[in-house]
């Protein structure tokens, strides 16, 4: 498969290397994998993404696809308090309408999917209904629709059903049951009164709720506003606690589940609240440092006994889209462990590379090469760079051979020189010949030890670049050796 530039065997690089690294390194023993991004996120690579946790957690030690990390982590999460930027608050009023007319003639199989929509809508999107009296009105308005079509179908679980949207109409509108009647007729308030009674009997809970900032504000199930605490003695359930901002601009929604004769209590930190996000398509943070990511995430694990945390993110690298991943600790925050992955990476490697962390599989060993800092270089650069290295290392073999060949002339200059000395004077010859045989001679061994020297360091230089041009620019080969105990892990770097 290939969309984005991404394939699963590429992908799967990234995640098995990390574990290979997790596994060689007991100091990290990172398990919680977070998304982090330094502004949004770009939904373009979410199917990268989710192929990248996948392969993080069925690799063994790690926590990885959003349920999973939600199931770990426990704790009421962030959510954003408008989870559909398209979603408009007169687009969901007009859904409502169109479930509402349906439940008022009586067409309940239309009604039902319409109206429950609609309020799976408004429940995920409560910034939209806290933004006027209107919209929440709307909402009651679903909710009614809604519970009276479940009682007058009655198929199946239908009066179940009707019973549940009651229980979240008493939770989100108690002060509405005097007006009730004279708003939607006998019936609905009917049905109302029947289940408050019955909810009534499990008894209540305490739901409190403090946020950091005393100028933020705090919507339960979108009632009104309450600025830095929130408490109230509720009927049990699921709760919707939105906290925005004191500017009103964004906001986090937390689900929050209180039960009879027990104190429910959330605390918020506004900041890195506002930069986490759980959803069930991604779990982690965006527009924050990576810092900041490292303290709210040892926040959420404490208790966990996990000592470190692997990010993700999508990012670029030579101007190609890249996965990385990283380990670091929670305790110093200290980096254990980088790796940036092309999404243009070369296959068979990566087939080895996941191919080495199967049970029971023995390949070998395997070498992988990485750029600086542990950063793979793109396979076009990394031959482009080779190719350059071949043919400096082919000029300087030719120059070298041209440098051998002047410095053996100018030996041969030489040696004549001091053959016509001893022939010239064998007996006796005037001074002035000597002196000029003699200079001839000296100059003609200082250019060939100077030409030899050339030649020779010529030489060596094209010889190392032939070698680096096989082993590549200053890389660092780094031999993964799986073991029934594990990984034997060795570094070689050439030179």
């Amino acid at each position: 498969m290939r969309r984005h530039g991404f394939t699963r065997t590429r992908i799967a690089a990234v995640a098995v290397a990390v574990a290979a690294l997790c596994v060689a390194s007991p100091d990290a023993r990172a398990t919680v994998v977070f998304e982090l991004y330094a502004q949004e996120r770009d939904d373009r690579h979410a199917a990268a993404i989710q192929i990248l946790l996948a392969e993080l957690e069925a690799g063994g030690g790690f926590v990885a696809m959003p349920s999973a990390v939600r199931a770990k982590l426990g704790a009421p999460l962030p959510t954003p308090a408008i989870s559909d930027p398209k979603l408009t608050a007169s687009d969901l009023v007009a859904h409502i309408n169109v479930g509402f007319r349906a439940y008022l003639d009586g067409r309940f199989d239309q009604a039902i999917p319409q109206l429950a929509a609609a309020v799976e809508e408004g429940h995920a999107n409560p910034a939209l209904l806290v933004a006027s009296p209107k919209y929440r009105a709307a909402m009651l308005d679903a909710l009614v629709g809604l519970a009276v079509s479940y009682h007058r179908r009655n198929k199946g679980d239908d009066r179940a059903r009707s019973t549940q949207v009651l229980h979240e109409m008493i939770r989100s509108f108690p002060d509405r049951l005097a007006a009730l009647r004279d708003d939607y007729g006998p019936e609905p308030d009917d049905l109302y009164v029947v289940a408050q009674k019955a909810l009534q009997t499990r008894g209540t809970g305490n739901l409190v709720v403090d946020v950091d900032d005393p100028a933020a504000a705090i919507f339960v199930d979108e009632g009104e506003p309450q600025n830095a605490t929130f408490k109230a003695n509720v009927p049990p359930g699921k709760y919707r606690v939105l906290v925005t901002q004191p500017s009103g601009a964004g906001g986090r929604r937390f689900d929050v589940d209180v039960r009879a004769g027990e104190t429910t209590r959330l605390s918020v930190q506004l900041a890195p609240a506002m930069a986490f996000t759980a959803t069930e398509r991604w779990i982690g943070f965006a527009g924050v440092s990576q810092d900041t990511a490292i303290a709210y995430a040892r926040k959420v694990l404490e208790g966990s006994g996990e000592r470190g945390v692997v990010f993700v993110t999508v990012t670029e690298w030579k101007g190609a889209p890249a996965l990385k991943a990283s380990v670091h600790r929670l305790d110093s925050g200290a980096l254990v462990r980088a790796r940036l992955t092309l999404l243009d990476g070369n296959e068979e490697r990566v087939r080895a590379l996941a191919t080495s962390l199967l049970p029971n599989i023995d390949p070998g060993p395997l070498v992988e090469t990485l750029g600086p800092r542990g950063q793979e270089a793109a396979p076009g650069a990394q031959r482009s760079s080779n190719r350059t290295r071949q043919i400096v290392a082919l000029g300087g073999g030719v120059l070298a051979a041209v440098a051998g060949g002047v410095a053996v002339k100018y030996g041969l200059d030489a040696r004549s020189a001091s053959d016509e000395l001893a022939r010239a004077c064998s007996v006796t010859c005037p001074s002035e010949v000597a002196l000029r045989l003699e200079d001839t001679h000296d100059r003609a061994i200082r250019r060939a030890i100077i030409a030899g020297s050339i030649g020779g360091a010529l030489a060596v230089g094209a010889t190392l670049l032939v070698l680096s041009s096989r082993s590549g620019p200053k890389r660092a080969a780094v031999v993964v050796v799986p073991s029934a105990g594990g990984f034997a892990v060795s570094v070689g770097r050439p030179f």
